[in-house]
């Protein structure tokens, strides 16, 4: 009941009936009216205000306790109290879509609530809660406005906003997605594994023991196609500004040996027969084919040592004083006796090695070691290419001198800087030349050959050409020499084993060899007498022997060694720091701990 006012009120009924029951003064709400009846001295009824109404007598508002008489001008007022809503406007980060989000506004209405007679009367009032919509329609287009969102509002979702009553949220602008572009990929067209392994039942029918059939391509085979990158659509936001699209990654793709790119850049196909291989690496595909030689028998003084520019599939044995060299992988079938194996990959023995040498790998050794040199040759190649393009399109120097790229090259190894290119090509040079040629690139060959008629013959001076060279050899070794080659053999006796990867023996162990590995060595039985060396971590099922033969095991500090058994008098060394067995045990791990000691355990 809003602004009530209520005279003083004559004696009738209920008056004469409260009386009749008391003499004491009253005061109650009936129908939303103040009664009030009182002695015409007094004493006079008091009246307490309470939140949610204001109590006016004779004009001044009471907010505590007050005396009424019938003859004051009484006034109530219900009040509503509002507590206002929210509206938070969030944008994505890309700025493509404007969430609104409501926090509806709450009102409290206050009813007077009749209640009996009291000397003391307390009003007393009844809460109507009610949710209402924080904003209209056009305020929350002002809002919009205010926050510079201008493209893509959604007034259906705003209209709806501008009636909903609870706290939810709404996608009230929408701009222009981007849409992504498609990165490059490789298709391979050729779509066959390297190797197949024999099936046992296949593997009854022949007469050595082959594991696997390799599969090769013939010339003119298209082995990989690039499917070039689809650009990206750009975006709007709604603040009407342009949101670019992601640019999509592209891929290289390098021809490798045995293999040719198209003028397009896109397609390779093979130039000779072999097995065709695909690394890719930071967004290049380099693509080759290796050639497999295949030897039916041993390898003995009737075939005469093998060295062949691929890999080797050996299905007999090699046998004394042989030499079998490769630049890819090679597989022996039977055993290796008193002979030598080199392979720039990885090698396996699945017979015995008796008093011979393996080393796999030896290529990833030399590349790591050239590919700095390639890359200070490859920068200076690069600055004295900018330099003389910048005199030969100088006029005024044109017309003093008449310069032919021979004499401007002779002329700038003049400079400090440049001398050092044809001593850079002299350190390459002579790396090539100390190292067995297995394990030099082909490629690097044909560059040493083309550097040297520009540098110092000053012959054939094409700087781009050279430099174009170097670049793509310097992706191709970069290629090979991520990966680690391995040997696994079966049994060694007065063996050397080397390998850039890991070392494994999984037959009866390993009598006085020694072994040196980039990666694990695992020897699953015994290793009596002879040395390890490796970088990773060691597991050996039995180290030295009851008799006391000595062996022992270095490795890097963070890596950690398993000895199924030790003997005594066999040693591992973690790091710097020796661990001495002084009697046999059983079940060994041994590391280092933070502060560097061996822990045995």
């Amino acid at each position: 009941m809003d602004n009530v006012i209520i005279p003083a009120q004559p004696e009738d009924s209920l008056r004469k009936k409260a009386l009749s029951i008391s003499d004491q003064p009253l005061a109650w709400l009936e129908k939303g009216e103040l009664k009030a009846i009182h002695p015409e001295e007094g004493p006079f009824p008091q009246v307490v205000p309470c939140r949610g109404i204001e109590l006016t007598v004779n004009g001044k508002l009471c907010l505590t306790s007050t005396t009424i008489k019938k003859s004051d001008q009484v006034q109530l007022k219900t009040l509503t109290e509002t507590s206002p809503g929210k509206l938070k406007i969030e944008t994505s980060k890309d700025g493509i879509t404007a969430i609104l989000r409501l926090k509806p506004k709450t009102e409290i209405k206050y009813e007077i609530e009749e209640t009996p007679p009291d000397t003391c009367f307390k009003l007393k009032v009844k809460e109507n809660h009610f949710k209402l919509p924080p904003a209209t329609f056009e305020e929350i287009i002002n809002v919009l406005t205010s926050y510079g969102i201008t493209t893509g509002i959604n007034r259906h979702n705003c209209l709806q906003a501008a009636h909903c009553n609870e706290e939810k949220e709404f996608v009230i602008a929408q701009g222009v997605p981007c849409q992504p572009g498609e990165d490059a990929y490789i298709e391979n067209l050729f779509n066959l594994p390297e190797k197949v392994k024999v099936e046992l039942e296949k593997e009854r029918k022949v007469d050595f023991r082959q594991r696997f059939i390799y599969n090769c391509i013939e010339e003119g085979t298209i082995l990989v196609r690039k499917v070039p990158p689809v650009a990206g659509k750009d975006g709007v936001s709604v603040f009407g500004k342009l949101v670019k699209s992601t640019q999509p990654k592209n891929i290289k793709l390098i021809a490798g040996k045995g293999t040719k790119l198209d003028n397009e850049g896109n397609t390779v196909y093979a130039v000779e027969n072999g097995l065709p291989k695909v690394r890719i690496y930071h967004h290049k595909a380099f693509v080759e084919v290796v050639k497999v030689l295949f030897q039916n028998g041993d390898v003995d003084m009737v075939s005469g040592n093998l060295d062949f520019k691929g890999d080797v599939i050996i299905q007999g044995n090699v046998l004394d004083a042989m030499t079998v060299k490769a630049t890819g992988n090679i597989e022996i079938a039977k055993n290796v006796t008193h002979a030598n194996i080199f392979a720039a990959g990885s090698i396996t023995v699945q017979g015995n090695v008796i008093s011979s040498s393996l080393m796999s790998g030896g290529r990833g050794n030399f590349i790591l070691k050239v590919i700095p040199k390639l890359q200070i040759f490859c920068r200076l190649v690069g600055q004295l290419e900018k330099y003389i393009l910048q005199i030969q399109q100088n006029s005024a120097f044109q017309e003093k001198i008449n310069a032919s790229p021979a004499i401007l090259i002779r002329f700038f190894l003049q400079d400090p800087k440049f001398k050092l290119i044809p001593n850079m090509l002299k350190e390459i040079k002579l790396m090539v030349n100390t190292s067995p040629e297995e394990f030099v690139p082909d490629g690097l060959f044909n560059l040493i050959k083309q550097a040297e008629k520009a540098f110092f013959a000053f012959q054939g001076t094409n700087l781009n050409e050279i430099l174009n060279d170097t670049v793509n050899l310097l992706d191709n070794l970069a290629a090979q020499a991520v990966s680690k080659e391995n040997i696994e053999i079966n049994y060694a006796l007065h063996a050397d084993l080397k390998a850039t990867g890991s070392i494994k023996v999984i037959g009866q162990g390993c009598f006085n060899t020694k072994i040196t590995a980039g990666g694990m060595v695992e020897i699953t039985r015994v290793f009596r007498g002879g040395e390890i060396l490796a970088k990773g971590n060691v597991r050996v099922g039995e180290l030295g022997s009851a008799s006391g033969v000595r062996a022992k095991i270095l490795t890097e500090a963070n890596a950690s060694v398993f000895i199924e058994k030790a003997w005594e008098n066999t040693e591992v060394q973690l790091g710097h720091k020796l661990y001495h067995f002084l009697k046999s045990e059983q079940n060994v791990k041994l590391k280092l701990d933070k502060k560097g000691d061996i822990i045995c355990f």
